[in-house]
């Protein structure tokens, strides 16, 4: 939420998105909000360790798809 402001600014600057800064900042803390609702529900659902180890299991996953992505272009 920092720097959302900066980052959106800049991405409308070159064009790659057709929002203003402040509507991806109101974006960006609705969603954050939506995730605050939503996060209970799976803990009181699961395991606290089942939770933590798939968790950081599909972060693992997602962070390496971002780097394959990156060096492929």
């Amino acid at each position: 939420m920092i720097y959302s402001n900066t980052i959106f600014q800049e991405m409308a600057d070159k064009g790659t998105i057709s929002m203003t800064a402040k509507q991806g900042s109101y974006l960006v803390g609705c969603l954050n909000l939506l995730g605050a609702i939503i996060a209970p529900i799976p803990v009181v659902m699961f395991p606290r360790k089942f939770l933590l180890f798939w968790g950081q299991l599909a972060m693992a996953i997602s962070l390496i798809l971002v780097a394959v992505c990156y060096n492929l272009g």
